[in-house]
Parts: C-alpha cells; structure tokens; sequence
C-alpha cells in the first residue's frame, strides 16, 4: 500500500499532524460554504474517509464536472485616470523591522555604514528583505546603488540551497530571472568566531544580495490597474507570458529557448547538451507577487521586462521523475507530505500537490501527485496569467472538462480556470493558451518549446497589425513608493524605517534609533 500505512495509523495512533494536514488539503479540495454552515471534519470523520480511499486506486470522476453558469461582465467598468501622486510606502510592522537594522546591512559591496536601509520590501518564512540605498562617496558606490537584502533572522531559515539555485539560473544572465548581486556567503565558524555572532549559525548562509526592482511585482501592477478598472491589454498579456516563459526556460533548459522567424518554431540552443542538464529547477512559488518588474530594453520596448524571483521553495527535481515512480524520498505518506507536498503559497499550489488522489494506495504511481518538472512551472505560469484577467487563480475544486475545442482539437482531459472562455474582448487563442497549462495531468500540459511558439508568432503577427497598439506608460508602469528617505536624509543617529503613510489627510514620518537589541540568536 503506497499511502499511510494504516496498520500504523490506525485507531489512537493517527497523529495530530496527519488530522491537520488532512483538513487542510480537504478544504482545498472541498472549501466549506460560509459560516456559520461551515464545519471541521472531526477525527473520526478523517480516519472513515481516509480508510475507505485507502482501500481503492484513485480513478477519475465519471462523468466530468460540469462547467458552471457563465459569470462574464455584460461591459467592462469605466476606467480611471492615473492617480496624480505616487504611492506611499507602508507603514513598517514591528515585527519587520529587525530588517533594517544596522546588523542586517548588506556585506561584500564596500563599507556597511555607507548603506542605509530605506524600507521592507517583503518578508515570510524565509525570513525579511528590505531595500537598501547607498549614501557613501560616489567615487567608491558600486554598480547597483540600490539592492534588496534578503536576511534569515533565524538559523533554520538557512539561505544556502536558495543561494546556490539563484546562482545556477543567474549564470543565464536572462533578463527575466532576478539575479544575485554579490555571490552568497555561508558563514563558517572563523568568520562567525570573527564577528562576534554565535555558532549556532555555522556553516549558514544568513543574507543575499539581489537586484532591486523598483517598480515592484506584477501583483502591485495589478492591484493598480484593479483600483483604476483597467485591464491589461491583450498584447500586453502576451509579452507578459512570454516573460514568463522565457524565465520557466531558465530553470529547465539554464538559456532561454530561441525562435525561429523563417519556420515559426521555438528552438532549444544548440549550447544546451541533454546529457549533462539532468534536472530541473521547479519554482513551487510562482504567483505574481513573486513576478518583478524589470525595466525597459531593446528586447522589452512596449513593457518592461518581468523578472522570475524569491527561490526560497525551488527544488531541483531530476527530468526522468515525470515518468517513474520509484524517486519518492519515502514509502510513508507523512514523510513524503513534509518533504514534498506542502511547498508553496495556498491558491497557487499545482495538482501535483493539492490533488485528491493522495489520499489513495496508489498515489505514488499515480501520473498527477508528485509529479513534480517543467509542467509544474508551466502550470504555475497559467495560473499567474489566470489572475491577470483579474479572475484570481485557478479554483482547485472545479476541475472540468471544456465543452469546446483548445486549439482546434479536442480537449487532452480535464483542466482549470472555469470562467477564463467566458472573458470577454480577449482572442480564444489567448485563452486556449492559457488553459492548455492549466490541464490536471502533467503530461498534458503545454511544453514550453510549445509556449514559446504560439506566443512569438502571435506576438509577431500582432506587431505588424495597426489593430494593436502597446499600452500607455502611465498603465504598464508603477512609480516607486515614496519613502521619508526621498525628501530628506535621516538625522545623524537615526536610520529610515521608510514609515510615510497618509492618516487623516496628514502626511506623517517614523524615525526609530537604531538601537542594538540582544537577542539568544545574537543577530
């Protein structure tokens, strides 16, 4: 039996973790109605479901789900001018603003006390980045006198493996990967002994140094555009999933793939040899809030350039996994969940995670759980364009069969994004495109070779048309937040914590001291 083995989790040794994590698949699969209709699945309720799947091979439901009733705009919504003022950067929470003390400035780009901290850009499980702006001598600034600091502020948010990944992929010098800016540092026991931090951080890579995009994420770009009641473009859209691609390229082939304009064909680089490139980097993240705004370039003239970031949960997987089931890291359920499973944001997990189908004996050999590759990035890349027609991402719990053709042919099977067909004022085949990364079994989703072809072409076809006009820069562009560091640099003493936020129409600014706090962690 390839599921949890049931003769050890059976009545009073179940363990609160499988219960959790249970509930917290099933209402993915399942979400409950709003309270106060809403009810937890008790104990006993999840050993009787768990026991009678274990007791049978997951088939697929038959028939289909059928699609629900079309939601479409009759119109769409007036749109809004640009607002006249440039946003406002937040109000730092406490908890974040560790980040920006002194202790956490960036190593390996001259002296620390020329870099001042202007405001967090993010933070998470994988610890806090913030924005860093050079104040030194312009004769000795570096390159880049503005980076995001990535800091882990505990030894367990070890920044190795997503160092040594974002160095693989950056040797692509692609545009639409961000890129380390200083080679990661893993702090041995001489340099810790050497700067006074404890040992509980040996041989830890504590901080990375990356390029800072100031015009944010596609997600910022998007709650803009929602605030304005503009969508995107339809041309917009494609070089937005071009980018996409190109990034996804990255991380299966380490280059880019090419087009060729004679005979309308992605191409993989004659450079790239199969035979030595046996893995694949998998994101397990992609969202539009990790999606970067770049900017403008001979290659990027109508839209900047988006940027694939934030590799705290990639993992390199090798290529052959898709077919054979013998790579699991375990034969028990619970160790695979743990290692495996649960990696990534809710709303953006692919089926490979969130599917039903590992509550079955025959989830390891099944062609969707695990199955983790290039198709899992692919899926993600659908799932980013599905929330840029504003529709959020993809429902895990509406699979369906569409009743039209993807593409001219029949549907492969069953797939996601119920209501993308009904848009309207957008090509089918943009939808098409979209959907067919959106299908539940891996294998028949759209290779990228496959992507990058429809997409090149049509983009191509759309730049010799009158009909398509890139958009405006007031709408494909975000202005970067004002910080109190923009008007007026911090009294000597003091460091920015960036806290310049609108309260009762008055403008109001946040410095705090940057004080040493002693902590158990010594950092």
């Amino acid at each position: 039996m390839a599921g949890v083995n049931t003769s050890r989790q059976g009545h009073g040794n179940w363990g609160d973790r499988f219960y959790d994590a249970f509930r917290y698949w099933d209402k993915i699969n399942n979400p409950p109605p709003p309270p106060p209709a809403a009810q937890q699945l008790t104990n006993a309720a999840i050993q009787i479901a768990y026991g009678n799947t274990q007791g049978a091979a997951y088939a697929l439901p038959v028939p289909p789900i059928a699609v629900p009733a079309p939601a479409a705009l009759l119109a769409l919504p007036l749109v809004t001018r640009p607002a006249l003022i440039p946003l406002l950067a937040p109000d730092t929470p406490h908890n974040e603003r560790k980040y920006l003390k002194r202790r956490r400035a960036p190593r390996g780009l001259g002296t620390t006390a020329n870099w001042t901290p202007i405001r967090i850009l993010g933070s998470g499980g994988g610890g806090g980045v913030a924005l860093w702006e050079w104040t030194g001598p312009a004769a000795t600034a570096p390159a880049q006198t503005k980076i995001a600091v990535k800091n882990a502020s505990i030894p367990r948010q070890d920044l190795t493996e997503e160092g040594r990944i974002m160095t693989v992929v950056g040797a692509s010098l692609s545009e639409h990967i961000a890129r380390l800016i200083v080679p990661p540092e893993q702090l041995t026991p001489a340099l810790c002994t050497a700067r006074g931090v404890p040992h509980i951080w040996d041989n830890i890579t504590r901080q990375l140094i990356i390029e800072y995009c100031p015009q944010g994420t596609l997600d910022d770009l998007l709650d803009i555009r929602k605030a304005r009641n503009i969508r995107f473009e339809e041309m917009t859209l494609w070089h937005i999933f071009e980018c996409l691609v190109d990034g996804c390229s990255v991380l299966e082939y380490g280059m880019e793939l090419m087009y060729d304009p004679l005979n309308k064909v992605a191409v993989v680089p004659p450079t790239y040899v199969a035979a030595t490139n046996l893995t694949t980097v998998v994101h397990r993240d992609l969202k539009p809030t990790n999606i970067f705004t770049g900017s403008r370039s001979t290659s990027h003239v109508n839209v900047p350039a988006f940027k694939i970031g934030d590799f705290g949960g990639a993992q390199e997987w090798h290529k052959i996994f898709a077919n054979t089931p013998n790579l699991w890291p375990s034969t028990r359920y619970s160790a695979n969940h743990r290692l495996i499973r649960r990696r990534g944001t809710r709303g953006y997990y692919t089926p490979e995670s969130f599917h039903p189908a590992w509550n079955y004996n025959d989830y390891r050999v099944s062609p969707i759980c695990g199955k983790f590759g290039s198709h899992t990035n692919v899926w993600q890349i659908g799932a980013i364009m599905l929330a840029c027609f504003n529709l959020g991402p993809p429902e895990p719990h509406l699979p369906f069969t569409p009743g039209h053709f993807i593409h001219g042919a029949a549907p492969l099977g069953r797939l996601y994004g119920t209501q993308l067909r009904n848009q309207p004022g957008l090509s089918n085949l943009l939808k098409d495109t979209i959907h067919e990364c959106l299908y539940e079994i891996p294998a028949n989703r759209a290779s990228l070779l496959t992507l990058k072809t429809r997409i090149r072409t049509q983009l191509n076809v759309m730049t010799l048309d009158p009909a398509f006009r890139p958009e405006g820069n007031q709408d494909i562009e975000c202005p970067e937040p004002i910080t109190e560091y923009t008007a007026t640099p911090p009294p000597p003493g003091f460091n920015t914590v960036t806290e310049l936020y609108l309260t009762s129409s008055v403008i109001h600014t946040s410095l705090y001291h940057d004080d040493v706090v002693t902590s158990n962690l010594g950092y």
